[in-house]
């Protein structure tokens, strides 16, 4: 999995970004680096980062700037704020703002990569919701209705069957239960589909 992250390095320093890139490198993740703020922000809008690295104190942008601005480009995007004026209000200034941690210059390499793995862990396990959600609402969905009793399921299957087919169908149900919503979606799924659907309404005694 590492070798398909990519993380982007902010710093105006370049030791900092060099040594941020060969230690995250060696241990498998895919590093890009950035000198500004504006640099970064062209990376991302090409590359859609998921993972950065910001240095909180740049010329121009500082890192904050920089996240807010990242994240109208990948609103999904993960940041962690480098600083050497790890306070406690910074942190919580970065954390209150969107940041997902905070690391202090001169920082702990190893407590780094455990920082970056439990972030990548983290953006993983939301990425399966969502995936699971999707695949949960794709289930129960059918042409704009959303059911999850088993009657409902064996009429979307019905529904399927006859669609295709040359079949006069009839709808009969009460006022109120979804008669022209099940007709649409038969209308939708058969060959006429591109042809106006005529509404004709029978009242039964």
């Amino acid at each position: 999995m590492r070798k398909t992250t990519e993380i982007l390095v902010v710093d105006d320093e370049s030791i900092v970004r060099e040594s941020l890139h060969d230690w995250l490198d060696s241990v498998g993740y895919k590093v890009i680096t950035a000198e500004s703020a504006e640099e970064a922000l062209r990376i991302i809008q090409k590359k859609k980062i998921k993972i950065m690295l910001a240095d909180l104190i740049m010329p121009g942008m500082n890192g904050i700037e920089l996240m807010k601005k990242a994240r109208e480009i990948v609103p999904t995007i993960s940041t962690v704020i480098i600083t050497a004026h790890g306070t406690i209000q910074t942190a919580i200034t970065a954390i209150r703002e969107g940041a997902y941690d905070y690391v202090e210059k001169p920082f702990c390499p190893e407590k780094v990569e455990l920082l970056i793995k439990n972030l990548v862990d983290h953006q993983n396990l939301i990425e399966e919701n969502i995936s699971l959600r999707r695949k949960v609402e794709d289930r129960y969905r059918f042409e704009g209705i959303i059911a999850k009793s088993p009657k409902m399921l064996k009429i979307f299957e019905l529904i399927k069957t006859i669609a295709p087919t040359t079949a006069t169908v009839l709808v009969i149900g009460e006022t109120g239960t979804g008669k022209e919503v099940i007709a649409r979606a038969i209308h939708h799924q058969s060959q006429r589909r591109t042809k106006p659907m005529k509404r004709v309404l029978l009242q039964v005694r």
